[in-house]
């Protein structure tokens, strides 16, 4: 009778199991398994079925293996789909927290028609503190930081000030469960930035180049991780890029550069900052 491939099974070739020709069969049923001596009947009493298939039941047994085969393969997929269902799912709740790490600020440029002189910043400080709530994997948060870098050098020259910069952000975090106590996270934030410049060059004589503060909108990438200390406690440890639009500082009243009445003009700096943040969270409910 044909199988569901209409094929006859006595006529399948050796692409199936073993070879079909009924030859086969009835030399190896007597035959001796080389160094161990085991008749095919010995395995049959052992294991309860036939050592050697006769080639109908091979057809059987092709088709119940794929199935079984099909079947375990689902079950994997599905074991591997519930191990990446984040155990955050089954979390919800509010949660504050308090943060602070190092920031690197590197050289930005000056720019004051017609010229363009660079300015270098010392690594700094960031301090913060942050409330959200979570719902499942996200996490949707309200972050003030503060954020300061000394000013080394302005248009080459040693220098002495800083930038600051105070921000209100809105960030939306992604939490990556897998199957850790540590977990990596993704995110990004936007929000508006108080930067303030400060800029004395002793070396020109000059006293203040500028002491002034202006509004820019703000934007962060996030990433990090982060390990569950307990139910209620976790602690992050993130790298944080952010970025300004690019603010316009006013120079200090009465300055003279290089000869040249400079006083009371804007120059534009621009601000794009690396941080590397460890905060403490407390979470209520979930």
């Amino acid at each position: 009778m044909p199988g569901p491939t209409g094929r006859d099974p006595r006529n399948v070739n050796a692409s199936v199991i073993f070879p079909a020709h009924s030859r086969d069969y009835a030399l190896l049923r007597g035959a001796r398994l080389p160094f161990w001596g085991i008749l095919p009947s010995d395995f049959q009493a052992a294991f309860g079925r036939p050592l050697f298939l006769r080639p109908a039941t091979r057809y059987k047994a092709a088709v119940e293996g794929g199935t079984v085969t099909r079947s375990i393969f689902a079950a994997i997929i599905l074991a591997a789909i519930a191990a990446a269902s984040p155990a955050w799912a089954q979390k919800s709740g509010w949660y504050l927290g308090g943060e602070g790490g190092w920031t690197a600020l590197g050289n930005q440029e000056g720019h004051l028609p017609p010229r363009v002189f660079p300015q270098t910043f010392d690594n700094g400080y960031a301090l913060g503190v942050r409330a959200g709530y979570r719902f499942g994997p996200w996490r949707v948060e309200e972050e003030f930081r503060h954020q300061s870098n000394s000013l080394n050098h302005f248009a080459r020259h040693p220098a002495e000030g800083e930038r600051g910069a105070d921000m209100l952000m809105t960030n939306a975090i992604y939490d990556l469960d897998i199957g850790l106590p540590v977990s990596p996270h993704l995110g990004a934030g936007i929000g508006l930035v108080a930067l303030h410049d400060e800029a004395q060059v002793a070396v020109l004589g000059i006293p203040s180049v500028d002491d002034d503060t202006e509004w820019a909108f703000g934007y962060q990438g996030i990433a990090g991780l982060s390990y569950e200390i307990a139910p209620e406690v976790s602690a992050d440890l993130d790298y944080r890029y952010m970025a300004t639009t690019t603010p316009r500082f006013t120079t200090a009243p009465g300055l003279i550069v290089d000869g040249v009445f400079t006083g009371g003009k804007r120059f534009a700096s621009a601000y794009g900052i690396q941080q590397v943040l460890l905060s403490l969270t407390w979470h209520f409910g979930g």
